[in-house]
């Protein structure tokens, strides 16, 4: 059971389709089939990202960009088409998408 998922069952059928409820946070390629399992949102918010290394040349690896939670520097996210592909076959399948 995803944390809230209950809730947010219980807000789309209060609501039906006069809000739009969008469950997300921890969404993902690899667990999108469970959460339509148990949530028959319409829209979810989702992670469908991958990286590559970026092509910059010149690095300096001692000097950060800053933050506290420092991010790979040279490192490229971009949407990864495979996994939108997946997702959009589960959802058409589980009757999300038409």
């Amino acid at each position: 059971m995803f944390e809230g998922s209950e809730l947010i069952n219980q807000l789309l059928e209060l609501y039906g389709n006069r809000i739009i409820i969008m469950p997300g946070g921890g969404i993902k390629a690899h667990n999108i089939e469970r959460v339509l399992k148990m949530v028959r949102a319409e829209e979810y918010h989702m992670n469908l990202h991958a990286s590559q290394p970026s092509k910059m040349s010149y690095r300096k690896d001692h000097i950060h960009m800053g933050g506290v939670l420092r991010q790979e520097e040279y490192l490229i996210q971009h949407t990864d088409e495979r996994k939108v592909q997946a997702v959009t076959d589960l959802m058409t399948q589980y009757g999300t998408l038409s």
